[in-house]
């Protein structure tokens, strides 16, 4: 099972290309401007099982998150080596789309090249843009100029926690803002390379489709090992009836009527306004590695180290590696946990697109 999960992007990129060839997958591919560490290209890949006029079309990405790409390329790979996407019912297709943004993957970040976070910035870009008042109260806290051992900075944040309430301090910690170019969290004042590549491909292979499903494989939310399906739909929508139909429980939050910088500028969001001739209906899979704050403190290293530090150092190796390890336990148990449940939710998506 470990050598479906490598550790690097180039090997997982190389992987997912042998596999889906393999399968007979159609495969094309969207160079990055930039290489990974190596020098070698990096790319959002595409494999397409089933016909180009399919009705019902699901999409499979992985990677939106950089670092947490290692989880979900494993999965897709899998998927392929178990037969998951070959004879498929007429009139059903798989898109799987490989690391949606390369850089982080490769470069052991959450965020692109821009310190954009993709998955919040699929937002019109013509504005206004989110506020996110607790994120500037915390924002010497989340980004500091100086990064010690010291855990001053989760007693603040919990402080802030007990005196505003657990959800002011999320959306301080995990919600987008669009102020701070070097902070964390950051959703970008113009799409990113990823979301435009990502929104050709759409347009491109979901056309003729008039049911579109997305599932999105991210880590570091929730307990080790569980995978939690996340929706953001109105209860009301046909989108919510469906998920709930094929997934059975959901984590489910409102469409943002105002600029809620914890639900805008989600892929899923991005993939519902796209190919809106389409029923769709977008997830997210939630896979939990550890402690969230030991999850967001990698998350704060790795941005000071981008803003102050050298990534060639000791000290830059290190954060790194504690970044891999907040977004992949790299332990047998885990990965079989996720193994079994990303198998699960992608053969009840191909499930519900075949009932449907």
């Amino acid at each position: 099972m470990t050598d479906y999960f490598p550790a690097t992007y180039a090997t997982a990129r190389q992987g997912f290309i042998s596999e889906a060839e393999a399968a007979g997958a159609q495969i094309t591919s969207h160079a990055h401007p930039l290489d990974d560490p190596s020098g070698e290209e990096l790319a959002i890949d595409v494999a397409r099982f089933g016909s180009q006029d399919a009705a019902a079309v699901v999409v499979i990405g992985s990677g939106t998150h950089g670092v947490e790409g290692r989880c979900g390329s494993g999965l897709q790979r899998i998927a392929m080596r178990e037969g998951l996407f070959t004879e498929l019912p007429k009139g059903v297709g798989v898109i799987l789309v490989h690391g949606i943004n390369p850089f982080g993957f490769a470069w052991d970040r959450r965020v692109d090249h821009n310190n954009i976070d993709v998955n919040r910035n699929f937002v019109d870009h013509a504005g206004p843009y989110p506020d996110n008042d607790a994120y500037e109260a915390l924002f010497d806290v989340l980004n500091p100029a100086e990064l010690d051992d010291s855990q001053a900075w989760t007693d603040a944040i919990t402080e802030y926690a007990s005196a505003e309430g657990p959800i002011a301090a999320y959306r301080a910690s995990v919600g987008g803002q669009y102020i701070h170019p070097e902070g964390l969290q950051y959703g970008g004042a113009a799409p990113t390379w990823s979301n435009e590549v990502l929104t050709s491909v759409w347009r491109q292979e979901l056309g003729k489709a008039s049911l579109a499903i997305n599932v999105d494989f991210h880590t570091g939310i929730g307990p080790p090992g569980f995978g939690s399906v996340m929706q953001t739909a109105n209860v009301d929508e046909d989108a919510s009836d469906l998920a709930s139909q094929w997934w059975g429980g959901i984590m489910r939050s409102a469409r943002p009527e105002s600029a809620d910088p914890i639900t805008c500028g989600l892929v899923g969001l991005g993939f519902d306004e796209t190919v809106n001739w389409a029923q769709t209906v977008s997830i997210v899979l939630e896979f939990g590695t550890r402690d969230p704050l030991e999850v967001l403190g990698a998350i704060r290293a790795d941005n000071w180290l981008e803003q102050y530090g050298d990534r060639r150092s000791e000290k830059g190796k290190e954060i790194g590696e504690q970044m891999r390890a907040a977004f992949f336990v790299d332990d047998p148990v885990w990965r079989d946990k996720v193994t079994e449940r990303g198998l699960e939710v992608m053969g009840q998506a191909i499930e519900g697109a075949v009932g449907s």
